[in-house]
């Protein structure tokens, strides 16, 4: 199952989900409701990277990570609204097709939760460098694990495709984070960037936004014309560009 977003001439977003829209019409569950106009700040900035080619790769670098980021927000609200968990939400997990438009995908962890929460017995393969400490240490799952995750996934596109946490191992970090340890701002990042980072990171579930609030958030980032990232920063000798093995073991 793939869950995407299709920006439209009229000004509309609509969500594209059948299997999602035909597994509510079997069990009876009502339809989604009609999408709402976009927001002016976002249809601004599809405007504008779809007329504007000569600064294509400055547009790519600020304006067009802000659009990924909520778009993928968006997405990942429509989950929680059905009360599903995605469980594997990482950059990898994202596909980037034709006009900016944005896919989250790879579904094989989903899973259905019930009064907000959904547990798991440990599976042999997990993606613990994009996983919540409460899922790690007592294999509890809950909306607010993928705002965790969508934390990650910021920090990815903060370092055009850095891997979390280079220098660790996943047995390192399953300690580490029990300790509150979390990941320093990347060189390149924002300040308003890495502050949305570490409200996804926040210890208590609750303490952490849900998907409609990192919606509202972003676009009031978007609306301050504020940089995703200064690539004049970029630095490709980052231990996060040169992974050692050992930190890719367990």
């Amino acid at each position: 199952m793939i869950l995407f977003f299709n920006f439209r001439k009229d000004g509309e977003w609509k969500v594209k989900d059948k299997e999602l829209l035909r597994s509510q019409q079997v069990t009876g569950k009502s339809q989604a409701k009609p999408s709402p106009a976009m927001p002016p700040v976002i249809e601004s900035i599809h405007e504008d990277l779809s007329s504007d080619e000569e600064d294509e790769e400055e547009n790519f670098r600020t304006k067009q990570l802000f659009l990924f980021a909520w778009q993928i927000a968006k997405g990942m609200n429509h989950l929680a609204e059905n009360n599903l968990v995605h469980r594997d939400l990482a950059a990898r997990n994202v596909l980037v097709g034709h006009d900016n438009q944005v896919k989250v995908s790879d579904f094989g962890l989903m899973r259905q939760i019930y009064e907000d929460v959904s547990s798991s017995a440990k599976s042999k393969k997990l993606p613990v460098k994009w996983m919540v400490p409460e899922a790690l240490y007592q294999g509890l799952y809950t909306t607010k694990s993928d705002v965790w995750s969508f934390g990650v996934v910021l920090w990815e596109m903060a370092t055009l495709g850095g891997v979390p946490y280079p220098t660790l191992t996943n047995s390192e970090l399953y300690r580490l984070l029990g300790t509150g340890y979390r990941m320093e701002r990347p060189d390149m990042c924002s300040d308003e960037v890495y502050e949305l980072m570490g409200d996804c990171w926040k210890e208590e579930p609750r303490s952490r936004p849900s998907f409609y609030q990192l919606i509202e958030k972003l676009e009031v980032i978007m609306q301050r014309d504020a940089p995703y990232l200064d690539v004049n920063k970029h630095n490709e000798y980052h231990p996060y560009y040169n992974v050692p093995p050992e930190a890719s073991d367990d």
